[in-house]
């Protein structure tokens, strides 16, 4: 790979929520040059720029980021490397939480935040943290000034610590999802339709993350029966699950009920 390292073009493979969010940014903001957009399920244009739905047989670019489920990265740049014309100092980057591959000209950036929203979720981009990874230091210090034009709030990870991350991120984003699934099907059981559920349930979930980042300690922002120790309380939510044969619910009342015994309170 080339001493100097730098960026002037760009290629993207998968046009995704992360995808359009970072050809964005990239084209708009860091202002390199897009050469091509590929995606084999979109059609038509994306910034004014026309969609390729095939890989071409020549791509110019100094950089490839390939935004793609993490099952197919290593086949796309299998695939760039054995069947189309490629620079040889070319630089992939993908943004993949979990995947990790020893490659020196690989780099990888992953937002550690929940995407849903193309446009909602662009605005959001400086309040969350960010993952940089790379076997070759060269390109951590290329990614680093180019991160911090999106968000101030990153770490540099070991490629074989990637996956505590992403492990972290999923854990508080999907199960905490299930969580609130679980409290709205435990109050569906006063004849309320689900939507109303989530917007009477949202307050309170709101509270707890906010208790967490005013108190900036976890065990200082638990409330409840379980920090009064008020143990006919929880028994009584035992057996209401128990009596309406909520036995999902229930199940996950007893694993976090043992789980805060242990972690906060030291009991077996």
């Amino acid at each position: 790979m080339q001493k100097d390292l730098k960026i002037n073009s760009f290629s993207v493979i998968g046009l995704g929520k992360v995808g359009k969010i970072f050809t964005s940014i990239f084209k708009k903001e860091l202002n390199f040059t897009l050469d091509n957009i590929i995606d084999k399920n979109e059609k038509g244009s994306f910034l004014d720029f026309k969609i390729l739905n095939e890989i071409p047989n020549k791509i110019d670019s100094d950089l490839i980021i390939i935004s793609t489920p993490d099952d197919y990265i290593l086949d796309i740049i299998s695939l760039l490397n054995s069947e189309c014309v490629i620079k040889n100092d070319v630089i992939f980057l993908h943004f993949s939480g979990a995947l990790y591959i020893e490659q020196k000209n690989i780099v990888s950036i992953h937002p550690m935040m929940s995407i849903t929203n193309y446009k909602n979720d662009l605005l959001r981009l400086k309040e969350h943290y960010f993952s940089l990874q790379s076997d070759n230091y060269k390109l951590i210090e290329l990614f680093k000034p180019i991160i911090e034009q999106i968000s101030p709030k990153y770490i540099i990870i070991n490629g074989r610590d990637k996956e505590y991350f992403h492990l972290a991120s999923v854990m508080i984003n999907n199960f905490s999802t299930a969580l609130v699934k679980s409290s709205v099907e435990v109050i569906k059981n006063l004849n309320i339709d689900e939507n109303n559920a989530l917007n009477i349930l949202l307050p309170l979930f709101e509270d707890v993350f906010i208790n967490l980042k005013n108190n900036q300690n976890i065990q200082n922002s638990l409330t409840g029966p379980i920090v009064r120790n008020d143990n006919k309380t929880i028994e009584k939510h035992q057996e209401l699950l128990k009596n309406n044969k909520m036995i999902d619910e229930k199940a996950i009342y007893d694993i976090f009920l043992t789980y805060i015994h242990k972690k906060f309170f030291k009991l077996q």
